[in-house]
């Protein structure tokens, strides 16, 4: 476990290395802003366990993902709630978070979870277990781009205007056009997957 307090800032560079953990492999609290990246695209953070995760946020922790991969079983990032200060973050700018078989790739216990790029895949079981995002009622989730494979599960505040998200096992499954942030719409790709793009300008005089 790399364990992070005590509000300080910080990088990790994973420079084609990989970190692994039968337990949280990253844990960010109290304050601590860390910021992940690596230079190769092949650097990986890495938890085995089912019931832990390659990310933990905790008490205000803050975790900035530009480059590098984050892989889960159980979960790839967990927001926790426990001792939650509401400040609770993770920005996504680059990278890819991942579980390969069922779990959840982000889980938003508390805080908020700001996805600007990069790609939140979650690999589904046969017998459809998994989630790409859930989102808990304390939590908050902002998406303006990225690819997402997988389901949302929102019970909290979700608001998208952006992205690509796409449902192998069923094209409807997961997105709600009520998460659409105001003055944005979905188009439907030749792959078909699902585009959230900006409605056109309104006429003059006109309110979409």
């Amino acid at each position: 476990v790399i364990q992070i307090e005590k509000g300080v800032k910080s990088e990790i560079n994973l420079n084609g290395k990989t970190v692994t953990s039968g337990e949280s492999t990253l844990w960010v609290s109290d304050g601590y802003v860390v910021t992940v990246k690596d230079e190769t695209g092949e650097g990986k953070i890495i938890t085995t366990s089912g019931s832990d995760e390659a990310f933990a946020i905790a008490r205000g922790g803050k975790i900035i993902l530009e480059s590098g991969n984050v892989v889960g079983v159980g979960y790839g990032v967990y927001l926790y709630s426990g001792g939650a200060t509401g400040e609770e973050e993770l920005v996504v700018n680059g990278g890819t978070i991942e579980v390969p078989n069922g779990g959840t790739a982000i889980a938003i216990g508390n805080g908020k979870v700001t996805v600007n790029n990069g790609k939140v895949i979650c690999n589904k079981t046969p017998n459809g277990e998994g989630w790409n995002t859930y989102v808990y009622e304390n939590g908050t989730l902002e998406i303006k781009g990225g690819e997402f494979l997988g389901s949302i599960g929102n019970f909290g505040r979700t608001s998208i205007s952006g992205g690509t998200f796409s449902y192998p096992d069923d094209p409807n499954d997961g997105f709600n056009d009520e998460h659409l942030a105001a003055g944005y719409t979905t188009e439907i790709n030749a792959d078909g997957s699902i585009k959230v793009v900006a409605l056109p300008a309104a006429p003059d005089g006109f309110v979409w």
